[in-house]
């Protein structure tokens, strides 16, 4: 009998060390789960199949550059709502602007201000490149150069589209500027069109512009208007409407061609 009394207390001892062990282990667990991998709160069933994560987010937007020949257009300060018209949408454009038509407001000093781009388009407006005297162009060059300068001072001129598009390869490779042609030709000057017309041929018009534009833009294209005319400015705000829902960005030609860009070159799009 007394060896069963001093055995019960071992065994009693053995149980308790047992429980003990166990308890131990299941804290053990505990604290180590938190350090485990765990499942994101979306899980893998709740992303579309065939989804690209890893871009879905970043995928550049298209990107266009909206060029306007012939301005300023101090008339109404429509040169200004087209600027007005880009801001609501956060694009910039370029302004080919004429020499002699400067004067007399502050419209590309508005422009630029507003982060559009300003380039030559000649003083006169009345020669060709391809076949004018050297005299006679290089007074068209500088003193639009010059006009610039004087309503934005210090600015940086990077660009010139020469009049009509025209202009000999010796002249285009030794200038000191880019020459900046176009690939979409909204043919605006060809549709244009001024107060008093009935509204069935004005609204025939601005489709037409829209139209020559949309269908054929894509990513890298530069896009020739003129800022001159009304019915460029009602076209204007369709396409970029139009360009704003179908993804595309509207950025100036420099930031279209980036590092590509430089003087004695003649670009016709992003792809030149």
């Amino acid at each position: 009998m007394n060896r069963k009394k001093n055995f019960l207390p071992r065994i009693l001892a053995f149980c308790l060390t047992v429980a003990l062990l166990l308890a131990l282990g299941g804290c053990y667990q505990i604290r180590k789960r938190p350090t485990e991998p765990t499942q994101s709160a979306e899980s893998e069933s709740d992303i579309p199949a065939g989804a690209d994560t890893d871009t879905q987010e970043t995928a550049p937007k298209k990107r266009v550059a909206i060029t306007f020949d012939d301005g300023p257009n101090h008339y109404d300060d429509r040169t200004k709502k087209y600027v007005d018209a880009l801001d609501r949408y956060g694009f910039h454009a370029t302004f080919f602007v004429v020499g002699n038509r400067i004067a007399g407001g502050d419209s590309i000093a508005y422009a630029a201000a507003h982060g559009n781009e300003i380039g030559i388009h000649g003083y006169t407006h009345s020669v060709y490149y391809d076949s004018c005297d050297d005299d006679v162009y290089h007074k068209e060059i500088n003193k639009t150069a010059q006009a610039i300068r004087e309503q934005i001072p210090g600015y940086e001129i990077k660009l010139m589209r020469p009049v009509g598009g025209k202009i000999s390869d010796h002249r285009a490779t030794t200038s000191p500027y880019a020459i900046i042609l176009w690939n979409v030709d909204s043919h605006d000057w060809e549709n244009r069109y001024y107060s008093g017309i009935p509204d069935e041929a004005a609204d025939a018009c601005v489709n037409t512009i829209v139209e020559n534009v949309m269908s054929s833009v894509a990513d890298g294209d530069i896009i020739l208007l003129h800022d001159i005319y009304e019915s460029t400015y009602d076209a204007t705000l369709i396409i970029l409407e139009r360009l704003h829902a179908e993804g595309y960005e509207v950025v100036t030609v420099s930031e279209l061609l980036a590092d590509r860009l430089e003087g004695g070159r003649v670009y016709h799009s992003a792809y030149d």
